[in-house]
């Protein structure tokens, strides 16, 4: 048996990784059922795009502005006692909605202030569940049960838009919302029987030196920042990514169900498919990206997932112009068929950039480029939700895919030309031959 088979083997029966893998299946499916039919259930209440877009947006700034504190009371109270917790008030919070529903009193201001307490749950839970893992497993199968936690998350998302679709129309939101709350109470009953040793904080008495240590981390951030900024290829991807997030998740996220469920009239199904189906062009693309990274520059990778995205999005402005004679069941299968190979041209710009963000990023500035990475991103879904409700409305969706289009055209005009320069501290990227695309 070789040492994947191994690790692989000695997670089965590691009784508090099963724990943990369950309660996270078990969350995270009812999570992405509420995800799908929450939009789905706004579009039917309001038929505005804004709403449903602005409730994405209101659950991404809640995750950017508490995240980092949540990181922080990860590394200071029980790990499992925070993931336990956080999904007690998840379900919670979910059975107030579904009682509420119940009585004709749920109005779309409380779906925000639902919505924002949700994401604080999950800013909050993220970094304790992520910080677990190598208390619960030993290092040698780490990188296995990360392995498995992504494949699962995959999974979930793909299987709970499919189904969130299909149980919309059986069920009702009533019904989803109960099945999430419940799904939450349960996870959080296992988290609580995971067996893992208490978190030993080494920042006793910190709160005496609070002022002086605001001071450091001031400076620290800017030191990174500068650091950053000199490294001309990073600080212009990092760019590229922002732009690239603002341009296409409202895609998937807004136009999509606004367009099969406000202009077309399909049913929850049908808009489900092909949302699902990204993500399974994502999983798939992923996987060749990586592959090719061994043998193509990365560059090359990242101008053809914009060039391709560009022509997806082309693609579309054609399909809404010939939507009313094909219908909702055709136009689904063609934005399945679509939305497939558009996830996997988006894969293809996003494993290479990583990777080259990863390879020129310095251990000693890392977490901070992270964190400046992940709230550029996240301010950049935020804009992007907020701009797609209120375009969808205001535009042809035609148009907007268009502009679409010739923006992710010009930022693969900027890819195109981009020539990386060496890294700080050695790192280089190899263009020859069949040499690996990032090297130290």
């Amino acid at each position: 048996m070789d040492t994947h088979a191994m690790a692989h083997d000695g997670l089965r029966t590691n009784r508090n990784f099963c724990m943990y893998f369950a309660a996270r299946i078990v969350s995270q499916l009812g999570d992405q059922l509420y995800v799908f039919a929450i939009s789905w259930f706004v579009l039917d209440l309001t038929k505005s795009s804004f709403h449903m877009a602005a409730l994405l947006a209101v659950n991404s700034l809640a995750v950017m502005a508490v995240a980092p504190f949540g990181g922080l009371i990860a590394d200071r109270v029980s790990r499992k006692w925070v993931m336990a917790g956080t999904d007690l008030i998840q379900g919670v919070v979910l059975l107030a909605i579904f009682l509420l529903q119940q009585g004709h009193f749920l109005s779309i201001g409380v779906l925000y202030a639902a919505t924002a307490l949700l994401g604080l749950c999950s800013a909050v839970f993220s970094p304790a569940a992520s910080a677990i893992v190598p208390g619960i497993v030993e290092g040698t199968r780490v990188p296995a049960a990360v392995a498995a936690g992504q494949a699962a998350s995959n999974f979930c998302t793909i299987a709970g838009m499919v189904l969130g679709g299909a149980l919309y129309r059986l069920i009702g939101i009533s019904g989803i919302l109960m099945l999430n709350a419940v799904s939450n109470l349960a996870a959080a009953a296992m988290e609580a029987r995971i067996r893992v040793a208490p978190v030993v904080s080494r920042t006793a008495g910190a709160g005496v030196r609070a002022s002086g240590e605001l001071k450091r981390f001031v400076a620290d951030l800017k030191g990174g920042l500068r650091q950053m900024r000199l490294d001309r290829t990073v600080f212009f991807l990092l760019l590229v990514n922002t732009a690239f997030t603002l341009a296409v998740l409202p895609i998937a996220m807004v136009y999509m169900p606004y367009l099969f469920n406000v202009l077309l009239g399909a049913s929850p199904l049908q808009a489900a498919v092909p949302q699902a189906a990204t993500w399974a062009g994502i999983i798939a693309g992923s996987i060749v990206a990586a592959r090719l990274l061994h043998r193509r520059r990365p560059e090359a990778l990242i101008a053809a997932g914009l060039a391709a995205l560009a022509a997806h999005a082309i693609l579309l402005v054609g399909l809404l112009g010939v939507s009313h004679l094909l219908g909702a069941a055709w136009m689904s299968a063609a934005c399945t068929l679509g939305n497939a190979i558009a996830g996997a041209a988006g894969a293809f710009f996003v494993v290479p950039v990583y990777a080259l963000f990863h390879a020129r990023s310095t251990d000693e500035f890392r977490g901070r480029f992270w964190g400046v990475e992940s709230s550029l991103r996240t301010a950049a879904m935020c804009a992007g939700y907020f701009a797609a409700g209120i375009l969808a409305q205001r535009l042809p969706l035609g148009f907007v895919f268009a502009g679409t289009g010739v923006m992710l055209l010009f930022l693969f005009a900027g890819v195109v030309r981009l020539r990386p320069a060496p890294a700080p501290g050695g790192v280089r990227l190899v263009r020859s031959g069949r040499d690996p695309a990032l090297r130290l």
